[in-house]
């Protein structure tokens, strides 16, 4: 949970500023955070392969998004 709000806090003042590198960070982190409580709470069977797959593609495609949105601004 401190984690997601940290990661959250850096995501929010690197959006500020428009540094998406600190953007970046956050939201992996939160990503990273969020994935391990996944695998502690998951069986062997239970789409955990699944879940990693669509979570990582969405993840992926919104950092995309986003940068382009920074870059396009710059």
């Amino acid at each position: 949970m401190t984690l997601c709000v940290l990661a959250g806090l850096a995501a929010a003042q690197g959006i500020r500023p428009k540094r998406f590198a600190f953007v970046a960070y956050g939201i992996l982190y939160a990503y990273a955070g969020i994935c391990i409580q996944v695998l502690r709470d998951a069986r062997r069977d239970s789409g955990v392969f699944a879940y990693f797959t669509v979570s990582g593609v969405l993840v992926l495609a919104g950092l995309i998004v986003l940068a382009r949105r920074f870059g396009s601004e710059e």
